[in-house]
């Protein structure tokens, strides 16, 4: 019997459980786990989160070469140009703007398993937000979709970073603050950053059609995912929410390639939880 864990546990952060708990069919046994040590899991995520001493680049323009065969850096991208503006609706009550784009957490020469934060976006209270974004999934040669990111990975890869941020605060909250100042972010916005840092909100962003495959509106909704696990998922989020890290979700719309033409869209409600179907 193969193990749901990789032989991995919350003793080895989030930083590293992202990379090993992506199976759809484990979702329920990894929610279950780290409800159960949840402290112990964001302790050791704290513990091994670098300390940069390089600067953390949050004047990178968006026009950084990127392979744009490559669909999540394209998306990536064209989010950035679309939000980095402060004449746009907030999205909820994920991101009023998004100020920073591919921040790096790790230090010069010595990634050990850290990358970018892809959008660091500020929400009107001030605080900080960390949007993780995945690409819509690939077409299958018979025509359906491939399996995509599970949202536990996302929640997992968004609160890592933002475990790594809280930790280097007392440093990045001046870049940070010098950024909101070049963009022209509201005054009464910037004067909320706190100076020590508590909530920062996690942010899963994707296409539509990558939140499609996770709804029970689909076959693949309706067959591979039990209200069990999605339960579980759910009392995770709550937990996560307590302690100030609260997740929200994003539907993106629109043409990747044309930035002018994306639409965020909020869920109200994620995931969508409904009793398992039965045969007549």
């Amino acid at each position: 019997m193969s193990d749901p864990f990789s032989g991995k546990g919350p003793q080895d952060g989030l930083h590293v459980l992202k990379d090993f708990w992506t199976q759809k069919s484990y979702l329920q046994d990894h929610c279950q786990c780290l409800l159960g040590s949840l402290d112990q899991a964001i302790k050791a995520t704290e513990e091994a989160a670098p300390v940069r001493t390089q600067g953390y680049q949050l004047d990178r323009a968006e026009t950084l070469e990127i392979d744009v065969t490559q669909r999540e850096r394209l998306w990536e991208r064209s989010m950035y140009r679309r939000w980095n503006c402060p004449n746009l609706s907030p999205v909820g009550s994920s991101w009023s703007q998004l100020v920073a784009f591919q921040v790096p957490l790790f230090d010069c020469q010595d990634k050990d398993g850290w990358r970018y934060i892809e959008h660091l976006g500020i929400r009107s209270n001030g605080t900080p937000c960390v949007v993780e974004l995945k690409r819509e999934p690939s077409a299958s040669p018979l025509g359906r979709t491939e399996g995509s990111e599970t949202p536990l990975r996302i929640v997992l890869e968004a609160a890592a970073y933002a475990i790594a941020l809280r930790k280097n605060w007392d440093v990045f909250r001046t870049e940070f603050v010098g950024r909101l100042k070049q963009l022209t972010v509201p005054a009464s916005t910037i004067e909320r950053v706190p100076s020590s840092l508590t909530q920062v909100g996690l942010v899963c962003a994707a296409p539509a059609s990558f939140w499609i495959d996770w709804l029970p509106v689909t076959d693949k909704g309706c067959s591979e995912f039990l209200p069990e696990a999605w339960r579980a998922f759910t009392l995770l989020l709550n937990a996560f929410e307590k302690k100030q890290l609260p997740v929200s979700f994003v539907s993106i719309s629109g043409d990747a390639a044309i930035p002018g033409s994306l639409a965020a869209q909020p869920f109200q409600k994620f995931p969508i939880i409904t009793e398992a179907l039965v045969e007549p």
